[in-house]
């Protein structure tokens, strides 16, 4: 009855109850290979390979005669385990059985790799199957191609990918020019994955859904977002039917490049289509709309997420926060805060970071508003990074708040994260804003001696602040020392 509810439910059942069937099982003595072998599997579906291999110690030691299929029920659930010396020992366990690995165990020893960031390994064991059999067939090289995706060996994979076909004669089917599609695209590689894409069609291959995201994901790391657009097109005229995943490449891939009316594009045929979009669809149409300056169909497309019935999670929140904080829109960037504070999901640094930009924009009681955010900060356990001190002291700055803004930029460099320049000019311009023009062109040696190197804005905050005190004479020694880096206006302004 037990082995009955394996076979039928075991892929699906809780770890510890599966654990605790087996022990049942071992405990009552199971009697054939094949009981055996269906614990084993069992075990390997839910990843729990000590147990399986002990089932296969267990067979051994009450005298049942070794087989592939058992062992290669371990090797199983070695590889989604990336176990890859466990399925080692397996190996060379059968050799000494007088049993020669097939394509199978193979297959599964390289998967064990690749899954266990042993990319060289795979590529070695399926580069010796050619010399001493079996012979590698296409999951082994789509395996072995995964394995270096894996580990962004892109260039690895396309070599495996030409030799299949060159030395070993493989005809690579869908899967395998996937997986190197998949590889080039871990690789930013869009370029090659397109041409991979594109040989495997000249092929007489049919490339489907899986290529086609593939190849949409490469180019949004190369910004080309028009690509997207032609292979969406491709695919329809091949019959390849577009899923969430293709839709959210080509939204990302639009992203990326500063296109939000197509982003929103996308979105509106993925409901003509069908298609139901994800939560990763509309975190990626408000990022956007952020970028696009379009606040308003940000929080518009926050409120669609919930229609739908969808969960906004914390990047959903912090797209939307952005964008409000782009559209100066501070108080809808506190009303969003307040909705996550009270109903989830948790704030987290990029929150508050931008919440505390957007401080930048209050009318009043900016500096007030920074310190009551840095205090919740530190009670929802969470540190302060460079782009919360920048954006603190630029809030300062505004109301010439100097002392805290100094005080930010001392407690950044002990905290010791590297300030840079833009560190530096927030605190400069907020000492100009307060008339400390003293401590503005001291702060602008400090940040030479931190590396800071100061850029234009920098030297320009520095002029500021003496012109903010009229002291025109430390302003024209700056400029000298300074030459053409203030800015051609800034002579003229001293």
């Amino acid at each position: 009855v037990l082995l009955e509810w394996l076979r039928v439910h075991g892929r699906w059942a809780p770890p510890g109850k599966l654990a605790e069937i087996a022990g049942t099982l071992l405990d009552l003595g199971l009697g054939s290979p094949r009981e055996h072998t269906l614990l084993i599997a069992a075990l390997g579906q839910r990843c729990l390979w000590r147990g399986a291999l002990a089932v296969l110690r267990s067979a051994l030691r009450i005298g049942l005669p070794p087989s592939l299929i058992t062992f290669g029920a371990a090797l199983g659930a070695c590889e989604r385990s990336g176990q890859w010396e466990a399925s080692s020992c397996l190996l060379l366990e059968l050799q000494q059985h007088a049993l020669p690995p097939d394509a199978t165990a193979c297959n599964s020893m390289v998967g064990a790799c690749g899954q266990g960031r042993q990319w060289a390994r795979a590529c070695a064991i399926a580069g010796s199957m050619w010399c001493w059999g079996p012979a590698p067939d296409a999951p082994t090289c789509s395996a072995a191609i995964g394995a270096c995706g894996r580990a962004h060996r892109w260039r690895d994979g396309l070599w495996l990918l030409a030799e299949a076909h060159q030395v070993g004669g493989l005809r690579p089917d869908v899967v395998v020019c996937n997986a190197a599609v998949s590889a080039c695209e871990r690789g930013r590689r869009w370029e090659r994955a397109l041409g991979v894409a594109l040989g495997a069609r000249q092929r007489g291959g049919a490339p489907d859904a899986v290529t086609c995201n593939a190849a949409c994901s490469a180019c949004t790391g190369g910004g080309r977002w028009e690509v997207p657009l032609g292979l969406l097109s491709e695919a329809r005229q091949r019959r390849v039917v577009p899923d969430v995943v293709t839709y959210n490449a080509l939204a990302s891939a639009c992203d990326k490049g500063q296109q939000w009316p197509w982003v929103l594009v996308a979105v509106a045929e993925m409901r003509r289509q069908g298609v139901r979009p994800s939560i990763i669809t509309y975190n990626t149409a408000v990022s956007a709309c952020g970028n696009g300056r379009r606040w308003r169909v940000a929080l518009a497309l926050l409120q669609e997420a919930r229609r739908v019935r969808l969960r906004p999670d914390a990047t959903t929140y912090n797209a939307a926060i952005s964008a409000c904080d782009k559209g100066r829109q501070w108080e809808r960037v506190f009303a969003l805060l307040a909705e996550m504070r009270q109903h989830g999901p948790r704030p987290d640094a990029f929150t508050f970071n931008a919440a505390i930009s957007a401080c930048s924009h209050c009318p009043e009681r900016e500096w007030e508003r920074v310190l009551e955010l840095l205090v919740e900060l530190r009670h929802w356990e969470l540190a302060p990074d460079l782009v919360t001190y920048n954006s603190a002291m630029s809030a300062c700055a505004g109301s010439g708040r100097w002392e805290l803004a100094a005080g930010f930029l001392a407690e950044l460099r002990g905290a010791r994260l590297p300030a840079d320049a833009a560190s530096f000019t927030s605190a400069v311009h907020a000492c100009g804003t307060g008339q400390q023009w003293g401590l503005a062109l001291a702060l602008l040696g400090t940040a030479r001696r931190c590396g800071a190197e100061p850029d234009r804005a920098l030297c320009g905050a520095a002029l500021a602040a003496c012109d903010a005190s009229a002291r025109w004479a430390p302003a024209l020694q700056l400029l000298a020392a300074l030459g053409g880096l203030a800015g051609p206006g800034a002579a003229v302004d001293a």
